[in-house]
């Protein structure tokens, strides 16, 4: 019931944001309906019945009954669920760590992100850390990245092909969730030199394409 209520409350969401046309407020206020509806139920109709007491037995003793093989299945659910639950962990150690500077709201945000990585990205190397200088001119759509000894970017504008001069594009994605107005650049060299494992090198030219957003 719990997976089938997983996959049905965020269908019916989804489904009603579409209907209700994104008004937030109304699918909160209607999310109170099945709320009290259960509550008034619970309250009403639920009886709890007298039992007979029994004597206590310890956890061990009560799991020791189940059989040997029940016993190695929640072996592997524990597992999985401490892998699972180690995703949570550092999201909010991450939260923790911005918030003096991000505040809480956008460090939850950011920390979202990485979460996402984190689900795609299952193979982690140590951490490095490291002074990131980055330099950025939205306007004129220049940047630059430098860490030394392990990064360094350059981005300049798009160049015409035909006549070689500087070119401008956006993205502009008004209901965005990473952005809502994005300037197109030229990544015209990226350098990543991490350990054997991230170590790469990319030199653009204006036929190749390589693009960055610039925020």
């Amino acid at each position: 019931m719990d997976t089938l209520g997983a996959i049905v409350g965020p269908t019916a969401a989804m489904a009603l944001l579409v209907a209700l046309k994104n008004n937030y407020a109304l699918l909160f206020l209607l999310t109170l309906i099945p709320g009290l509806a259960a509550t008034v139920v619970i309250a009403v109709l639920v009886r709890e019945t007298d039992r007979l007491p029994v004597s206590h037995v310890s956890f061990a003793g009560r799991l020791a009954t189940l059989p040997k093989r029940f016993r190695r299945f929640l072996v592997g659910v524990g597992l999985f669920g401490g892998g699972d639950f180690a995703h949570t962990m550092l999201i909010l150690l991450a939260i923790e760590k911005l918030s003096p500077t991000l505040g809480k709201s956008k460090a939850a945000a950011v920390a979202s992100y990485w979460e996402a990585f984190a689900a795609v990205c299952p193979n982690l190397i140590e951490a490095l850390f490291a002074p990131i200088i980055l330099t950025v001119d939205r306007e004129k759509r220049y940047a630059t990245i430098r860490i030394p000894g392990i990064a360094e970017s350059d981005v300049e504008p798009i160049k015409n092909p035909a006549t070689g001069e500087e070119h401008r594009a956006r993205i502009a994605l008004p209901n965005g969730f990473e952005y809502k107005e994005a300037e197109m650049g030229n990544t015209v060299s990226c350098r990543v030199s991490a350990g054997d494992k991230l170590t790469f090198e990319l030199k653009g030219s204006r036929e190749e394409g390589r693009f960055r957003l610039l925020l």
